[in-house]
């Protein structure tokens, strides 16, 4: 019988891939270019992941945990949802993002072709992120979160496609200022009314006004 297969040096080699993958992509991904590209054979990737799907399954994969980690640091930050997006364009505007924000939609087109193959892609970045907006601005309301999402992600597609920091940014401001921080106000007094025993009657009525004022 054969050697079992390395945990430590198949770590490697899958930190390898994924780095590579990021600055390659993996349209058109084949074996002996990206084991030249890690400095390894065809033979020693297909003897570490069996197989070039199998390999790909996993580089997603780990992609996917990363992005679950980062939603749990989200989750446990005390940190306004307008402020949190805001850091988080500061950074995903960043030329050296770009790499990372070009794999993110690409595994995106991957996890909506094949759902069965890359399902837990997709729950990660739809329900994942549903249910961390919607905690952040204290809302409650699934369309809200929907909306940042989507308003979100879609900037940061025109962003890769035109490299128009200063436009995609005034615009990702905009929704901030008239839609998110808005709704953050909404929710921090509706949890202020069931949570530090102010006046239901005043706090009713600074919601009111305030869904008023949003809907003008």
């Amino acid at each position: 019988m054969g050697r079992p297969p390395e945990p430590e040096r198949r770590q490697e080699l899958l930190e390898a891939v994924v780095e590579f993958v990021l600055k390659n992509g993996l349209t058109g991904l084949s074996l002996r270019p990206l084991a030249k590209g890690v400095g390894t054979s065809a033979r020693m990737l297909l003897y570490h992941f069996e197989s070039r799907e199998k390999l790909i399954a996993l580089v997603i994969e780990t992609i996917r945990e990363q992005l679950r980690l980062f939603l749990m640091a989200q989750a446990a930050s005390d940190e306004k949802m307008s402020t949190g997006l805001r850091t988080f364009w500061s950074l995903a505007s960043r030329p050296d993002a770009e790499p990372y924000v070009r794999l993110f939609f690409e595994v995106y087109g991957l996890a909506v072709h094949e759902p069965e193959r890359y399902g837990a892609f997709l729950d990660t970045v739809i329900t994942g992120w549903i249910s961390i907006v919607r905690e952040a601005t204290q809302d409650g309301d699934d369309a809200t979160a929907t909306l940042t999402i989507a308003v979100t992600r879609g900037l940061m597609l025109d962003l890769l496609a035109t490299r128009d920091v200063e436009r995609t940014g005034r615009a990702l401001e905009i929704f901030l200022r008239e839609v998110v921080e808005p709704r953050e106000a909404i929710g921090a007094l509706r949890l202020a009314k069931h949570t530090r025993g102010a006046s239901s009657e005043l706090v009713g009525r600074l919601v009111a006004e305030a869904d008023a004022s949003r809907g003008e």
